[in-house]
């Protein structure tokens, strides 16, 4: 089967589940592609460039209030993935299926969207430490790491969400 170069496009902006499409960066992979793509260049070329002949930034009450803001975050999506999604309670059953009604998928969506704006905001760790001139700690595995979060997790939601929680 050949596809023209409209089709293909048309392919990627479709969803599983058209009622993400109007959600804040699903309508396409170009704005999620563009964010990673520019905080790669940032944290590996503009910032340490810019931060090159100036002094390294104290970070400290910065951090602290990023790191609560993080735990609190993190602890509450973990704690409503649990008991909202009713992830344990379905697998208990004798076919060990999901079963979900649409309310509660479009509800499971809205988690997986929380959660991709946590790990673009996870951006966050490299540009500290880029302001904190801790270049060290900057490696291919840090920025390959945080890079493909954000697009897995944009990819689990665009295309595979709706086949992930059947019935």
């Amino acid at each position: 089967m050949e596809y023209g170069f409209g089709q293909l496009i048309a392919l990627l902006c479709k969803s599983t589940d058209n009622r993400i499409d109007g959600w804040l960066l699903m309508s396409s992979p170009l704005n999620v592609t563009l964010i990673i793509l520019a905080y790669i260049v940032i944290v590996r070329r503009i910032g340490p460039s810019v931060m090159k002949n100036r002094k390294a930034y104290d970070l400290r009450n910065t951090l602290v209030v990023y790191n609560v803001f993080q735990i609190i975050y993190n602890s509450y999506l973990c704690w409503v993935l649990g008991s909202e999604a009713q992830p344990i309670g379905s697998l208990m059953k004798s076919d060990c299926e999901i079963e979900r009604s649409d309310e509660l998928k479009l509800q499971c969506f809205g988690f997986g969207w929380w959660y991709l704006m946590n790990k673009i905001l996870d951006f966050m760790d490299t540009i500290f430490m880029v302001l904190r001139k801790k270049n060290d700690q900057i490696t291919f595995l840090h920025v390959y790491h945080h890079a493909i979060m954000v697009l897995l997790s944009w990819v689990s939601m665009k295309y595979l969400g709706d086949s992930r929680m059947s019935k």
